[in-house]
């Protein structure tokens, strides 16, 4: 005979590996910060380089937001956001001053969202920052045999 453990969202990060008794997550996007990656990163010139990753522990959909800017205005600071390796979307601007740029990536649990950096001129330097991750979490209950 089984019962369903209950759980909450305060502790449902304490789980590095999904297991039969770990929690299902339902992400619900909203704009409620769920977690920031704050520190601010920069690449120099052309080359792609990974500056952000973190895996997914539900299913549903998130928002990724990040502040971006270049060292040149008129030419762009470019972000790749990758899912598992594969591109999902670009962010850009091309301005001096940080902008807020967001994208809607729908994931399921155990996904790896990777953020890689450049800039189109290969002398000027691409920044980001304030890398957040919005949703709201719905926890479920497991049945335990």
């Amino acid at each position: 005979m089984g019962y369903y453990k209950p759980v909450s969202a305060e502790n449902v990060w304490e789980y590095s590996v999904r297991t039969l008794t770990s929690p299902h997550m339902i992400l619900i996007e909203s704009n409620n910060i769920l977690f920031e990656l704050p520190k601010e990163r920069s690449v120099t010139g052309t080359t792609w380089e990974k500056v952000k990753q973190f895996r997914v522990l539900g299913d549903g959909t998130i928002s990724l937001a990040c502040a971006l800017k270049s060292s040149i205005s008129g030419y762009t600071a470019v972000c790749d956001v990758k899912k598992n390796g594969s591109h999902v979307a670009y962010l850009n601007n091309a301005t001096t001053s940080y902008v807020t740029k967001s994208v809607k990536l729908d994931v399921t649990s155990g996904d790896l969202i990777e953020l890689y950096l450049h800039h189109v001129d290969s002398s000027a330097t691409a920044y980001i920052k304030d890398v957040q991750i919005k949703c709201e979490i719905l926890p479920l209950s497991d049945l335990i045999d």
